[in-house]
This record gives structure tokens, sequence and C-alpha cells, in this order.
């Protein structure tokens, strides 16, 4: 169909590091919730634009949600692509950890 755009334009990227991150953490064991839940319901929610990757923690109560995502960045501050400044910081009720994807070097 000629004219058509598509509805998410976010997904044409080839590497998609979002959903990388959030399989990451699945895998290290954390829930990770849908991002069509954001700012309705309570849970971790992962984001990515471009480079820059942004986990929210909205547990419900500002101490699970600071002790939660304590231990998410010290889960994550071990891996290959998450470099040393990396940060941790909360608005509100919500916590924040932000970060620049540093992609793996190319073997040569």
């Amino acid at each position: 169909m000629a004219g058509v755009v598509p509805q998410n334009r976010g997904n044409r990227s080839a590497t998609r590091i979002g959903s990388a991150m959030s399989r990451k953490l699945r895998t290290a064991g954390w829930n990770i919730s849908p991002s069509g839940r954001k700012h309705k319901h309570e849970g971790i929610f992962v984001s990515a634009q471009g480079d820059h990757v942004s986990i929210m923690v909205d547990l419900g109560y500002y101490g699970k949600n600071v002790h939660t995502a304590d231990l998410i960045f010290s889960d994550i501050i071990k891996w290959d692509c998450v470099p040393d400044n990396a940060r941790l910081s909360t608005s509100d009720q919500v916590c924040f950890i932000h970060f620049e994807y540093q992609r793996p070097k190319a073997k040569s």
C-alpha cells in the first residue's frame, strides 16, 4: 500500500538495544514488564533510544523502588555492554538507571 507509514518506526534499526537489554535482564532473573504498562501499572520497564538505555523501577513505594534499583544496578554494572559511568537516580517515587550501551568490539 503506497503511502502507508509503519506504526512503530523505532523497530527499523538493525540492532534493537531495548529488546536486547530486556532479554538480558529477564535471563538474570528480573521480571521486566511490557512497555505498554508504563505509567499505568507497577513494574520494571526498559526503554532505549539510540544507544541510550533507561531502566525505570516503579514498584509501588519508594523504599522498594530504591532497593530493587540498587540490586539491578549492581547486576548490570558487571556486564561488558554497561560502561562504568552508568548512573542511578531517583525522581519523585520512581528510580531510574541510565547508561549508554557499549557495542561489542569487532574481532579482527
